[in-house]
Parts: C-alpha cells; structure tokens; sequence
C-alpha cells in the first residue's frame, strides 16, 4: 500500500512539473490589431494613423502590433504603388491563430460606428468570438460612440482650434457624413460644442446627409460669422480634406465660402494627430479589456 502511494505521488509530481514546464514553454501571446479604414497620403498615414497607433503600442507595450485597413480601394492602390501589403480583419486574425496568438485586442481608428463599422468590422469579429477561435478577442469602439465620448471629443478639439476667436470667427469642420442613412453622431458633437461654448460648426461631405454644405452656410449666416477656418473632422485628411474642403476646384468649400464673401482659412490635419484624440482611443481599448 505505501509503495502504490509513493508511486502516486511520483506520478502526481511528474505530472505537476510537466504541466508547469508546458506553461513556461507556451506564455499567452498577446497581440493589438489597429484597424483604420486607411489612406493613400504617405502624411496622413504618417501623422494621423501611426500617430493613433503609437499611442496604442505605448499603452499596451506586451502585446505585439498590426496594422489592418479595411478599405479594399486603399489598400489595392498601396500594394500597386509602393508593393505593400496590408491586411484586412479577416486575413490578420487567420495569421494570429496560425502564430499561436490566444490573447487578441482589436481597436478601430474609425470616427463612428457606421457603415464600415457594422459591415466590416464587427461581422469578423464575431465570427471569430463564436467560433472560439482565441481565448480572448475584444474590441474597442470608435471615437464616437458613447454619450460621454462627444463632450470629450468636443473638448479635445480645442486643442487645435486658434485660441481667443472672436464672435465672428468659427471653426468649420468637415465630417464626411452617410450616403445612406443620417449619422446622428455630428448632431450630437454640435450640441457638445453648443453647450461648451465652442466656436465650431459641422459640416458633411455628403449631399444627402446632415448637416450638409448648405445646412452649415445657414448656421454660420445665423450665428452673423465673417471668418471662418476649415478643419477636417476626419481621422484622416486625406481626399476629402485635401479636395472637397481645401481644394483649387470652384466647388471646394474654400472657394464656395469665399466666393460668398468670408474670409477663409485652412488647417489641414487629421484628428488622429491630435494627442488628446488618442488618449480617448486609447481609453476606449483599456475599456474593452475590462469587459
């Protein structure tokens, strides 16, 4: 009998430290996917993507990094010109698994949770959660998302809004806006900005959305302004910023405001160069790993 528990015990210890040597030879590997819609302009991507990522890499410094787009267009254009390639989700979290990776926080640069959001994002995110495929996969929202994010978001902005404007000057801010339904994440900025005090009005690319061009030309008659300064309200100033907004063209808003006698500036640069912007994303990744 005290043979057969000397014996147990042998096998008991055996096991024990064959158990603990698996788990020093297998430690959990972690890993932070940024995902950006993405952009062709090296500055942009340079100053406004890598500005996002490199406060997520500083943050999170035991997970290893990688860059995601989800725009198919981008991402074609890059590979052709300078023959790099960038994955999608999808592709990134098959190489994860395939490395062994048990340990996944996904964190979007996206400004809302709208279209590319819903349709791209989340749908692989989920496929991969149900399926089990990592022990842990989180992700953290967009900018704006929750009601505490706007008057965040609103006040990070002043950050690079001129200082001490007068009541005639406003800071005009280019969103892009839905071509599908209304995004009600500019209303809710403006009346962030409205309640703060903040000289700054919204304007969206799209025709079709709100506030469009015409909605922001009656705001800024109203409000009896004479000076106004564009800025993108785009994680990114890449096309639309660069051409719609700041464009040589005559319907860029730069010369439809100014042909409609205001005196007109332009700051390009997008949000993510924005330290105080990047701190929320950040914020927003800590908190998915909360929950």
């Amino acid at each position: 009998m005290q043979k057969f528990i000397k014996l147990l015990l042998a096998v008991c210890l055996m096991l024990s430290f064959t158990m603990s040597a698996s788990a020093q030879a297998a430690p959990t590997k972690k890993a932070l996917v940024v995902a950006s819609f993405g952009t062709t302009f090296p500055d942009t991507l340079k100053n406004d993507i890598e500005g996002i990522e490199n406060a997520l890499k500083k943050a999170f410094p035991d997970r290893d990094f990688y860059r995601v787009f989800t725009s198919n267009i981008v991402k074609k254009r890059i590979a052709e010109r300078d023959g790099i390639v960038i994955d999608d989700l999808k592709t990134a979290l098959d190489k994860l698994a395939a490395q062994g990776y048990t340990d996944v926080l996904v964190q979007t640069t996206l400004l809302t949770p709208a279209e590319e959001y819903n349709n791209k994002i989340l749908p692989a995110i989920k496929e991969y959660q149900t399926n089990k495929t990592f022990q842990k996969l989180v992700i953290g929202k967009p900018l704006l998302t929750e009601d505490k994010d706007f008057n965040l978001v609103a006040k990070a902005l002043t950050t690079q809004m001129p200082k001490n404007l007068n009541s005639d000057q406003s800071v005009v801010f280019m969103g892009h806006g839905s071509p599908h339904m209304h995004n009600v994440a500019y209303d809710k900025l403006q009346a962030a900005f409205d309640k703060l005090n903040i000289p700054a009005v919204i304007g969206v690319v799209e025709e079709d959305d709100h506030p469009n061009f015409e909605d922001m030309q009656a705001t800024i008659a109203k409000r009896k302004i004479k000076e106004v300064i564009l800025m993108p309200l785009m994680v990114v100033a890449g096309d639309h910023a660069n051409n719609d907004m700041a464009g040589d063209e005559d319907d860029s808003w730069k010369n439809l405001l100014s042909a409609d006698g205001y005196k007109v500036s332009v700051v390009l640069g997008g949000l993510g160069r924005n330290s105080e912007i990047q701190k929320i994303y950040v914020a927003h990744a800590k908190q998915a790993l909360k929950n």
